[in-house]
């Protein structure tokens, strides 16, 4: 068994406009909360460049976000603060009262009391199953499918009652439980289908479609919100200079080297981009994330690095 922790942000947004106003904050639309469902969300500024990643649920007549990274909840909770005005909404950061997990279908079916086993055969990306909610004062435990490292993976949270923190130990993490070590590593998980973590693969200079999950996480159709002018621009003229890609890398003949994150990325000697992220395939290649301009976007292109050779491969 291997077990990986990554600090994990969670806040709440109470309060009887609170749809309303988070639709206004995230680039995709909050209204499939109110069908069971996560949505996959940015949150930008009003220049459009991206504060955090994450995703929206709704439980227990709350909504959360929940983001992989971090501190993010003292930046999060003064940008949104300053645009609740009148609106009936009230922020928490209550990330040490969730415990993430990343678990398999069968795995969950393990942890769960006799008669209580849920459906997890083929769900919709996105479906929201709530596993456990017997009492406002009991634990809450519910299931988050957004295709976030694979279809055979579910985020898990749980959250104990208010006034009761989880131990300091476990506070804001992930962890990835798996008994298979080739695919349990979730650095390899997470490059392999294309997840940007704040602060490594993506900062405050980013556009969102610059980490090219616009099919997953913006809404073009949903109306008017924060930072929007800038994200519907880019849609319309169709290009961005630099974009997210993912990677396969490996030595060229007779080279010893390894990649690491920060080198740059050369296309015909000239330079052309960076790797962000990278992670062992097997022992002489690499998958990686990186960023390329856009001469290299198309699926093919090949790039140089430190007597490394790096191929850009599909998506996910």
């Amino acid at each position: 068994m291997i077990i990986e922790k990554y600090p994990i942000t969670t806040i709440r947004i109470e309060g009887k406009d609170r749809a309303k106003w988070l639709q206004g904050m995230v680039t995709n639309d909050v209204k499939q909360t109110a069908e069971k469902r996560s949505v996959e969300c940015f949150v930008v500024d009003v220049k459009g460049k991206v504060l955090a990643h994450g995703w929206v649920f709704e439980a227990r007549e709350s909504l959360y976000f929940v983001s992989f990274g971090d501190n993010q909840a003292e930046k999060l909770l003064s940008h949104w603060d300053r645009y609740i005005i009148r609106e009936d909404v009230s922020l928490s950061d209550v990330s040490s009262y969730w415990k993430w997990q990343l678990l398999t279908s069968s795995d969950i079916l393990t942890t769960l009391d006799a008669g209580s086993e849920p459906n997890l055969s083929s769900p919709p990306p996105g479906t929201l199953l709530i596993l456990n909610d017997s009492s406002e004062t009991s634990d809450l435990r519910i299931a988050i499918t957004n295709n976030i490292v694979g279809i055979d993976y579910w985020l898990i949270g749980n959250q104990a009652p208010y006034g009761t923190a989880l131990d300091n130990a476990d506070n804001a993490t992930t962890q990835l439980v798996t008994s298979n070590e080739s695919t349990g590593n979730f650095q390899a998980l997470r490059i392999k289908h294309h997840l940007p973590l704040v602060g490594i693969d993506f900062d405050d200079k980013n556009l969102p479609q610059e980490l090219d999950r616009d099919s997953r996480a913006i809404s073009f159709k949903k109306g008017c919100y924060l930072g929007q002018e800038t994200i519907a621009r880019l849609d319309a003229l169709g290009q961005v200079q630099k974009k997210l890609v993912r990677l396969r890398i490996q030595q060229s003949s007779g080279s010893m080297a390894i990649p690491l994150a920060g080198e740059k990325l050369f296309m015909e000697d000239k330079e052309s981009g960076w790797i962000s992220s990278v992670a062992n395939e097997t022992p002489d290649t690499w998958i990686a994330l990186g960023y390329v301009r856009r001469n290299a976007f198309a699926i093919g292109s090949k790039l140089a690095s430190n007597g490394l050779e790096a191929t850009v491969v599909s998506q996910f």
